[in-house]
């Protein structure tokens, strides 16, 4: 059977990264790499002539039909005859496309079935080789199944779901893996591009609590790439400072440091939707610390998220990184407030950017959880103001003059904030005359007992005392959360 040349080409440089698989996977994935230039260039040859796909792939691939390859190959060019380019389909943000809504909808279907012929290739045990090539398929499945459902206007996105469901099987596959090599040689080193991918779809559906079972598949594969790791990669995670990051390093040995950083933002962003502030915070910081300046678009992203960990932990970021990182808008008024006590203000701020963060889904996060830390910072300057009006220094310790002449001097006494200068100030900063003594005095009950200020409220006499220490008891809230 005589082939056009372009075709004949395209098989034969495919047949020919298949045989060498075991040495450089990547041949194989790069060879069905479908760019516009050549799926138009394969996409016009096919057309000229009637071709019977099967048997050109055992032709000029020089692969038999009883290879699992084999469907998938033929699903491949089945699809370059009829559709235009995943590129072409593609969403862009702020790009129009003249391409019918009927046209997605049929690519994203026949792009499915190459995804589903690619999925039972990486099933076989002996496919850690085929991983590069399925990475490219499933990437380009979930990124026209966002284009199909934005142009659709779908809110129920049914080529999103269709695709996490697929996706999401195979990562169960590919972490359960039980191949006793390291990781890099076996399905397990797929497992974390795959989960990104399902927590991207998840995001998208607002369905998050979907995501601990890809963490689940997640934690399986980690743990059998500990179990199975090799020398050089047990001599390297010894270099880590505790046991809990050496297990980390461990498991993560085998993946790409674009992966981790993806896969610890999304991590940080469901600990987040939980209110597990704390985990959120330590998993997008480690995502910003490693994400490349090459990169600042996901940097700034990641940015975006974790200054809201860091907010309700007490962690305030310099106006200089909110300035380079474009989001002194949203946080930076928001952050004077917060540090001065402005509970009004505070919410003020938050409304001026409402719509921002409800797209960011931080809105009712933040309005539930900086009230306390507002509380807890205007009722640390009430402290130190009311003793710059007592003549004291406001991080200076009073001591009690000894009584007896040449006699050490007594212990100090504790620091007091009195409960009706705390309510002066509290009205001011609420624009509240409404707020009464008892209220403010319910506020200080809730600071202490959550652990925020260390002291006792005294209802008899009206006073906070405090502790003797260097921070009077306002301790970090960092430290309590």
């Amino acid at each position: 059977m005589s082939l056009p040349q372009a075709l004949h080409a395209f098989l034969n440089n495919v047949g020919q990264a298949y045989k060498a698989r075991e040495q450089n996977p990547y041949l194989l994935a790069n060879a069905v790499r479908l760019d516009s230039s050549l799926h138009t260039t394969l996409q016009s040859a096919i057309q000229q002539r009637n071709i019977d796909f099967e048997k050109a792939v055992s032709a000029s691939a020089h692969i038999p039909a009883s290879e699992r390859i084999h469907p998938f190959l033929v699903s491949l060019l089945q699809f370059v005859s009829q559709q235009q380019s995943i590129q072409s389909l593609t969403y862009r943000k702020g790009l129009v496309s003249n391409i019918p809504v009927a046209s997605y909808l049929e690519a994203y279907e026949k792009w499915s079935q190459v995804y589903s012929r690619a999925s039972t290739v990486f099933q076989s045990q002996d496919s850690s080789f085929f991983g590069p090539t399925l990475r490219y398929v499933g990437t380009s499945l979930v990124l026209l199944a966002i284009s199909t459902d934005n142009r659709s206007g779908d809110l129920n996105q049914p080529c999103i779901t269709d695709a996490v469901s697929k996706i999401s099987r195979t990562t169960g596959v590919a972490a359960i893996d039980r191949s006793p090599l390291p990781g890099q040689q076996t399905r397990r080193s797929e497992v974390l591009w795959l989960a990104n991918a399902s927590f991207r779809c998840y995001f998208k559906l607002k369905n998050i609590r979907l995501c601990e079972t890809v963490l689940g598949s997640v934690e399986n594969a980690l743990t059998l790439n500990r179990q199975h790791a090799s020398v050089q990669q047990k001599e390297a995670a010894k270099q880590a400072p505790n046991p809990a990051e050496a297990s980390t390093a461990l498991g993560m040995a085998c993946y790409s440091r674009a992966d981790m950083v993806t896969y610890r933002y999304y991590l940080g962003r469901l600990r987040l939707s939980q209110h597990r502030i704390r985990i959120a915070y330590n998993e997008l910081r480690w995502a910003f610390d490693n994400c490349t300046n090459e990169h600042m678009h996901n940097k700034n992203m990641i940015l975006s998220h974790c200054i809201v960990a860091a907010l309700i932990l007490g962690i305030y970021p310099s106006m200089q990184l909110l300035q380079a990182s474009g989001l002194e808008g949203p946080f930076g008024q928001l952050i004077y407030r917060i540090q001065k006590g402005d509970g009004r203000g505070m919410y003020a701020e938050l409304d001026r950017w409402r719509d921002w963060h409800r797209a960011k889904g931080h809105y009712l996060l933040l309005r539930e959880k900086l009230e306390i830390g507002t509380w807890r910072n205007l009722m640390r300057r009430s402290f130190l103001i009311a003793r710059l009006v007592n003549g004291l220094g406001p991080f200076e310790l009073k001591p009690t003059a000894p009584t007896i002449a040449g006699a050490p001097a007594s212990k100090t006494p504790p620091p007091i904030l009195k409960l009706a200068q705390f309510l002066v100030i509290a009205r001011r900063a609420w624009k509240d005359d409404g707020l009464a003594l008892d209220d403010v005095e319910c506020v200080v009950a809730s600071l202490i007992d959550q652990g925020y200020v260390k002291g006792y409220a005294m209802h008899s006499s009206g006073n906070v005392v405090l502790r003797r220490t260097a921070d009077f008891g306002f301790v970090r809230m960092s430290t309590v959360y």
